[in-house]
């Protein structure tokens, strides 16, 4: 106990000696009685006032220490607050979050004034990027010190935040919490290189620019390779690559099994050359009709007819838009592979009426159009009147085709030989072939 709960507690035990002096000695003999009653009565005052002026010193004693506290919060002084913190008694989760409060709003103040270096772009200017390459690297420059000193003064895993953290082994796979970060830092270092290309490039992405791009994926993947075991990296390629995006993408329609997918981009890598790639600029395995193909023949080796004849219709690109729409209209789920067949076998009809060199461009035209009535009255018997409006103007762009002129054919120009005269070679009539 502090000097000041001391003094007050003795004087107020001298004072309560003398008050009982003074009552024992009392000359009235015949009120010993009634001064006994008054003697104890007093007594429980005095002890009242004991604890209170106790009560109320040691009050003053903590108010002191928090005051301090918060000096040395203020001050900067955080580890000397976390050790007075600790000294007092606070609950652990209260000394993070003042410490973790504090770092915050130093953080905050510097990425705000990072911001104010950027300025404000007018409103009919296009912003371009937010930050500048420069801009970019002080940003993680500050970051960084905030997760260090917040490492230093609460240990390593107060730097993780928990959505983050699921965020990583999401990404990066089952691994301890420094691989993770270490994985995170080598991604943040070659994205941040990325990005300065793509910032320079402006919008004009030349062979030079991809074979920066084919470097920085080469460098980080030989860092990879020391960092993580072969296993480690085969599921590093799975989850964060370039080949994962893209083969996720395409089966973002098709419930897929765990073993498919590993399946699907084995095929995949192999079709690319072995390369995963981390950029998507320097993949090799970026034309869609490739990707499309072997993932079809790797879907037609591995399943069963019925779920590849699924798999086929669900990963059509016009399956997902058609089922967003009948979604949109709370039509039954399986109006969407109705609308689908639909258009891919009328495609097919179109095709084969453009090719028939047989028809003339008036035929053609005629048949089309016959076509395109049958396939709206197929298309509104499956999404009524109101569906079959919005899709016309959501999904149904395809049908154009079956509206489109035919051009007529086309005569080469005539063909002499000799100086200027002798018989012309005769007019060749082609067929467009759509």
């Amino acid at each position: 106990m502090k000097l000041l709960p001391l003094v007050l507690i003795g004087s107020l035990a001298a004072n309560a000696a003398g008050l009982v002096y003074m009552i024992g000695f009392s000359p009235s003999a015949g009120t010993v009685g009634k001064e006994s009653e008054v003697s104890r009565s007093q007594s429980e005052q005095l002890a009242s006032a004991r604890s209170k002026a106790a009560d109320q010193a040691a009050a003053e004693v903590e108010s002191q220490s928090h005051r301090a506290v918060w000096g040395l919060v203020d001050g900067g002084d955080l580890k000397g607050a976390l050790e007075r913190m600790k000294q007092l008694g606070y609950p652990e989760a209260v000394v993070r979050w003042i410490i973790k409060g504090k770092l915050q709003e130093d953080l905050t103040t510097r990425m705000l004034a990072l911001q104010a270096k950027r300025g404000d772009t007018p409103y009919w200017k296009s912003p371009g990027s937010f930050m500048d390459a420069g801009m970019m690297a002080e940003s993680r420059a500050i970051n960084q010190r905030y997760n260090e000193q917040l490492k230093e003064l609460l240990g390593s895993s107060a730097a993780v935040n928990p959505g983050e953290f699921m965020y990583q082994k999401y990404r990066f796979g089952n691994l301890a919490p420094e691989k993770l970060q270490q994985l995170q830092r080598i991604t943040s270092d070659y994205d941040e290189m990325r990005m300065q290309i793509q910032q320079s490039t402006q919008g004009m992405l030349l062979a030079e620019d991809r074979e920066k791009l084919a470097f920085i994926d080469k460098e980080q993947l030989a860092d990879l390779q020391r960092l993580l075991t072969p296993e480690e990296l085969a599921n590093y390629e799975m989850r964060s690559s370039n080949l994962a995006n893209m083969i996720r993408s395409r089966l973002s329609g098709f419930d897929v099994t765990e073993d498919e997918y590993r399946q699907f981009f084995a095929a995949a890598k192999t079709a690319s050359g072995g390369s995963a790639g981390f950029s998507w600029s320097a993949a090799s395995f970026n034309n869609f009709g490739a990707r499309n193909n072997v993932l079809l023949d790797a879907a037609r080796s591995i399943m069963t007819p019925e779920r590849f004849a699924a798999f086929e219709l669900a990963t059509d690109p016009q399956y997902s838009q058609t089922s967003r729409l009948i979604s949109r209209l709370n039509l039954p789920a399986t109006a969407t592979a109705a609308v689908v067949s639909v258009q891919r076998d009328s495609m097919k009809s179109v095709q084969e009426i453009r090719s028939n060199r047989q028809l003339t461009p008036a035929q053609q035209t005629e048949q089309l159009n016959a076509l395109k009535q049958q396939v709206t009255q197929q298309l509104t018997t499956v999404l009524g009147e109101r569906g079959m409006a919005a899709y016309q103007e959501t999904a149904g762009s395809w049908m154009r085709m079956m509206t489109a002129p035919v051009a007529p054919p086309r005569a080469l120009p005539s063909m002499s030989t000799g100086g200027g005269s002798g018989t012309a070679e005769p007019v060749i009539s082609i067929a467009p072939r759509g």
